[in-house]
């Protein structure tokens, strides 16, 4: 049998009752707190390993199609002035300002990307110079993606 208790300390511990059988009877107590705890730390890098393997393959899949994309995108900015010839001023300069943020859509998905790919390598242990600024920011919008509904102001 397993109970569980809130110690002095507040933290919880765990532990497993074994009776004894024969002569003298009573039980025995097993401390499992570091166990369960050892077990619940496992879960979670089996989750983040899963997580890192599903970003690999997502990157990979958004890849290709962003290849193409980014590709015409740039074709069609470099042709912008031959196919708006025959717009008026305002036109053009709105199908410029489109194309443009197209543009800068296509390379957010791709900043994207890479973070995905840097994530998943992670494990990957080197030694190597870091842009911190970069890391926080990837680090921010990720968390502002799970917050920007639920948190307030004070």
């Amino acid at each position: 049998m397993e109970f569980s208790f809130i110690r002095a300390d507040d933290s919880l511990a765990i532990f497993h009752l074994s009776p004894i059988r024969g002569p003298s009877r009573g039980f025995i107590a097993r401390d499992l707190t570091w166990v369960k705890r050892f077990q619940a730390r496992q879960v979670l890098v089996d989750r983040m390993m899963s997580v890192g393997a599903l970003a690999t393959g997502v990157a990979h899949e958004i890849n290709n199609p962003l290849s193409y994309l980014l590709g015409n995108l740039n074709y069609m900015v470099e042709e912008c002035d031959v196919i708006a010839e025959s717009l008026g001023e305002a036109r053009k300069r709105d199908l410029k300002e489109s194309m443009g943020e197209a543009m800068e859509g296509a390379e957010r998905i791709r900043a994207i990307v890479a973070d995905l790919q840097a994530f998943a390598r992670a494990d990957q242990e080197s030694l190597r110079e870091i842009d911190v600024k970069h890391i926080l920011e990837f680090t921010l919008n990720m968390a502002w993606i799970s917050i920007r509904y639920r948190a307030r102001a004070w």
